[in-house]
């Protein structure tokens, strides 16, 4: 089963334990407007999963003309996790994010009085693709597209490229590039991890999509900049 991930970068003086607490205490009941579930650690990672009940009064009127009112309530779901990347930094990782999280980060920054601060991730893709060829988990890694900007095409203009590769996208970039600076943006492509056969794709701002819904994510870890 496919599976989205959401890679959010936080900072805190708060560990692990600590942040845990609050999931704990705000744990979703039916009147709640929000809460957490399934909160848990494991392996100083925490698991939870994030409820949200919205509440949306509808009219209708009958054949008669009379007007009824009726309150139609849908609950948003979804499971994250938050684990250390490196002394005051953690990693946020939200699976299958609905369009926005906003309220989400909004309720956990409130929740802490604001000591817990959200920002972009910068993922270095390049960095990424030389980790999972030295990762032993990881083989035949194959790039099939690729997006990158900045690109000097004389010295009045620089352009944004997307490359579709039978073979692999990596070589016709640098054909085409002759190695000259440049971002990479997004890049989609295959790799056998565990002997388990998967697509993936993994954007410059931490946004993953994998084919495996149980493969470990661990492998981007160095490539997110501190």
């Amino acid at each position: 089963m496919a599976r989205r991930i959401k890679l959010i970068r936080m900072k805190s003086s708060l560990d692990i334990e600590e942040l845990s607490v609050f999931f704990n205490e705000k744990t979703f009941i039916t009147n709640s407007s929000y809460g957490f579930l399934d909160v848990k650690i494991s392996h100083l990672k925490l698991h939870a999963t994030y409820v949200e009940k919205e509440s949306m009064l509808q009219e209708f009127v009958d054949p008669l003309g009379e007007v009824y009112e009726q309150t139609l309530i849908t609950y948003n779901k979804f499971e994250f996790t938050i684990e250390p990347l490196t002394n005051g930094v953690l990693l946020l990782a939200i699976t299958n994010p609905p369009r926005t999280i906003r309220t989400f980060i909004d309720k956990i920054s409130s929740g802490f009085n604001y000591l817990v601060t959200f920002s972009a991730v910068d993922l270095s893709i390049k960095k990424l693709l030389t980790t999972m060829h030295d990762n032993e988990l990881i083989s035949l890694v194959r790039v099939k597209r690729i997006k990158v900007s900045g690109v000097k095409l004389n010295d009045n203009s620089i352009a944004c490229i997307e490359i579709v590769s039978k073979n692999n996208a990596l070589d016709d970039l640098a054909d085409y590039t002759k190695n000259t600076q440049h971002i990479i943006d997004k890049v989609t492509g295959s790799m056998l991890m565990n002997e388990n056969n998967m697509t993936f794709e993994v954007t410059k701002s931490g946004l993953v999509n994998v084919s495996d819904d149980e493969c470990s994510l661990g492998f981007l870890f160095d490539a997110i900049q501190h």
